[in-house]
């Protein structure tokens, strides 16, 4: 396979870096409204709303440094994004409820039909097919 014209290797590269931003900057926000880096949430929080699972993982690791997490979780979901798409284009990507496969497109309209995020429900699918590869705490969009 050749390598990608210099033009495109510097699209990519700013594709990749626009898209990292944009994942740690979500992250950061919904860390923020989960209130992790407060000591003891927000007012109107219910104490089953108080202890998420970012906040254990962010005490597992020793700080309540929510940039830190951030990048984290960010991280996380991004892996797991990837390989639901790579798993989605092989004809790979399994329903638990059908046990068969699902498109991307397929994805998306269950997606729609619960009013979440449009790829949530290819990375749910992922970490239930491969839970060694995912961990439970960080699983998103159920």
């Amino acid at each position: 396979m050749p390598a990608l014209p210099r033009a495109l290797r510097r699209e990519l590269e700013r594709t990749v870096r626009a898209a990292r931003r944009a994942a740690e900057g979500r992250a950061a926000k919904t860390l923020e409204s989960l209130a992790v880096g407060a000591p003891r949430g927000w007012e109107s929080m219910t104490a089953e709303q108080r202890a998420p699972q970012p906040a254990a993982h962010a005490r597992r690791i020793g700080e309540q440094d929510t940039a830190r997490l951030a990048r984290e979780c960010a991280y996380e979901h991004w892996r797991r994004m990837l390989f639901a798409c790579f798993l989605a284009e092989a004809g790979l990507l399994i329903g638990p409820r059908s046990g068969m496969d699902v498109t991307l497109a397929e994805v998306r309209e269950l997606a729609g039909a619960r009013g979440g995020d449009r790829l949530a429900p290819a990375s749910v699918f992922t970490g239930r097919m491969l839970p060694p590869a995912f961990r439970e705490s960080v699983r998103v969009g159920e």
